[in-house]
């Protein structure tokens, strides 16, 4: 908007984040007070992961993360927006960081789901700490004004959409398995998942701080550029994937190996293969593009085939191969997105096909040396 600097703007945002978070609120409290009636009337099996009687508690947990994180200040927009973006960078590495430091001290000490909603909390209170610290600007203050919401929801209509295919997107691995696993191999997922993401988090977090401002930039200056500044930024993206995906294709079953015990061991089968996940996410970042050119209906588009993917691909692989297949599934539903990104970045002339042929050929032999490298360590 041309309005992205005003103060009286910049309040409503903060005031919808606000009520955006208390709404995600109230619906995670509803769904943790519905499974903890069903436990206390005995529907569910103690046994199954839906029984598990620290879930109603991490579900509230998790959802409460939302309202603090909506907490956070409006002037990380701003600073952003204005691609003064060093100390918005930096603040959310560390908050992310520590959050994950919390949740795998957690894991180590107390191998449960409490340890996601731990690093969540920690996450956001840290965020919104030093977001009110270290950022000036304008004071957060509660504003409605009719007008400013209209504009706000005719353009993020779309964005509630593909927020919402987002939020499927993440959690429905979780729901779908927590009614088809075992409590036990539900960890051992669980697990898995926590150390894949981490580096995912992190380099989410600097695709929404440094790759959007700029994208934005210059589809309102230079909007032939903006092939050009995507894949300027998309090496850094593709370089840290790539290092992170290599490293727990090689490493991932040592590292579950010292951070956990026995009982825990076949989580590092599932992240060598996870890992393979992430060398997409720089190519899935082009969805930054379709928002910041005002077409975040590309955005949503793009989502569609990620969680079809997994509502078919996840139940089905996951009773025929167990952890193995429920890990391959995860990677599938990722990858299966590709021919879609692709034609969308042709057909908004943002396609190099040259820079993709590097970055394939990049990444097939990296995972060629990384496949001889462990079979020759381990």
């Amino acid at each position: 908007s041309k309005r992205g600097e005003e103060p009286r703007f910049l309040q409503v945002v903060w005031t919808l984040e606000t009520l955006r978070g208390l709404g995600i609120f109230a619906i995670g409290a509803l769904i943790a007070l519905g499974l903890l009636t069903a436990q206390r009337m005995d529907w569910l099996s103690p046994d199954s992961t839906y029984g598990h009687p620290d879930l109603p508690l991490a579900l509230g947990l998790i959802s409460f993360a939302s309202v603090i994180g909506a907490t956070s200040s409006i002037n990380l927009l701003t600073k952003a927006r204005q691609l003064l973006v060093a100390r918005v960078v930096t603040i959310d590495i560390v908050s992310q960081v520590i959050g994950i430091a919390v949740m795998l001290a957690w894991a180590f000490l107390s191998p449960n789901i409490l340890a996601l909603a731990a690093g969540n909390i920690a996450t956001a209170t840290l965020k919104s700490l030093l977001s009110h610290g270290f950022i000036d600007g304008i004071q957060a203050r509660l504003k409605w004004d009719r007008d400013t919401v209209k504009e706000i929801f005719n353009f993020g209509r779309w964005i509630f959409l593909s927020s919402l295919l987002g939020f499927i997107a993440i959690w429905i691995d979780r729901i779908i398995l927590a009614g088809q696993l075992s409590a036990t191999d539900f960890g051992i997922y669980t697990i898995a998942v926590l150390l894949v993401s981490a580096p995912s988090e992190i380099i989410q977090r600097m695709i929404s701080s440094v790759l959007f401002p700029a994208l934005s930039e210059t589809a309102r200056d230079d909007p032939g550029r903006l092939s050009a500044n995507y894949y300027k930024v998309r090496r850094f993206i593709d370089l840290s994937a790539v290092g992170a995906a290599l490293f727990f294709f090689i490493f991932g079953a040592k590292l579950v190996e010292l951070l956990y015990d026995d009982r825990y061991l076949s989580a590092g089968a599932a992240l060598e293969i996870m890992a393979l996940s992430l060398p997409i996410i720089g190519l899935s970042a082009s969805s930054q593009i379709y928002v910041a050119t005002g077409k975040p209906w590309l955005n949503s588009i793009l989502l569609v085939p990620r969680v079809l993917g997994l509502l078919v691909l996840l139940p089905t692989m996951t009773a025929a191969h167990g952890l193995v297949g429920t890990a391959w599934a995860i990677v599938f539903s990722q990858w299966i997105a590709l021919p879609l990104i692709y034609f969308l970045l042709r057909r908004e002339r943002i396609l190099s096909i040259s820079a993709e042929l590097r970055f394939v050929g990049i990444l097939v032999c990296c995972l060629g040396a990384a496949w001889g490298i462990r079979n020759m360590i381990f």
